[in-house]
Order: structure tokens, then sequence, then C-alpha cells
């Protein structure tokens, strides 16, 4: 089962490494002999792309701090959100487009609100 969340208090893009330390922490808690039962991804939504966290490094990820890195996974236009050469399968389908979808309208009404952060939110 899979499930996407986004948040209504807008976080720090620079507390990004933290948040994906947490999932990981959170992952670990679930583990059954060892084998991962919960996969958890934090992601940031920006009007122009959506980005992941990860632990694994490549040459076109960004390292941000304690062994965490950034991706750029999907850009998004005009024409809505387009896959990159390395995003991963299930963030190229339809019905993951359409879920960040709803989330990026979300996430434009909430930049609209008084003290909103003006970059990016987790999701």
């Amino acid at each position: 089962m899979r499930t996407f969340l986004s948040f209504r208090r807008l976080v720090d893009p620079s507390g990004f490494s933290r948040i994906k330390l947490r999932t990981n922490s959170l992952e670990d808690r679930f583990r059954v002999e060892g084998s991962r039962r919960v996969n958890l991804d934090p992601g940031l939504m920006a009007l122009s792309r959506f980005t992941l966290a990860t632990t694994k490094e490549s040459a076109h990820r960004i390292p941000l701090a304690d062994g965490i890195f950034a991706e750029i996974t999907l850009l998004y236009s005009k024409a809505g959100f387009r896959a990159l050469e390395w995003t991963y399968p299930d963030f190229r389908t339809p019905a993951y487009h359409s879920a960040l979808n709803e989330i990026r309208a979300l996430y434009k009404v909430q930049l609209q609100a008084p003290g909103a952060l003006s970059s990016s939110s987790a999701t």
C-alpha cells in the first residue's frame, strides 16, 4: 500500500537531511527480523520541482548532511510533472503525478498564507 502525506505547516528545506534521518529511524523501528516493512520517502515540493531525499550517493545527487543526498526527481512546467532519466519508475506514473499535482495545488495555496516559507515544503 502506498500513501502520500502532505503537511499544513511548511518546513524549512535546510532541515531536509534531518527529516530523512528521522524517517530512516522510523523505518528501523518497524523492521522484522532485519527486513524493512515500511518505506518512508520524504520529499520537498516546490512549484518547479519535486525532490526526494536518499542515502544513496550518485552523480546526479547533491550531498546535504550526515550522509543524506537530495535528488530532483520530477520537474514541473505548464505541461505538468516531467520525469528525468533517473526518476524511479513509480514516480513516472500518472497516479503519482496526479497525487503530486494535488499536493502542489495545496502547496501553492499555503505559500500565499502570511508567514509562509518562500521556497519548499515537506510532503
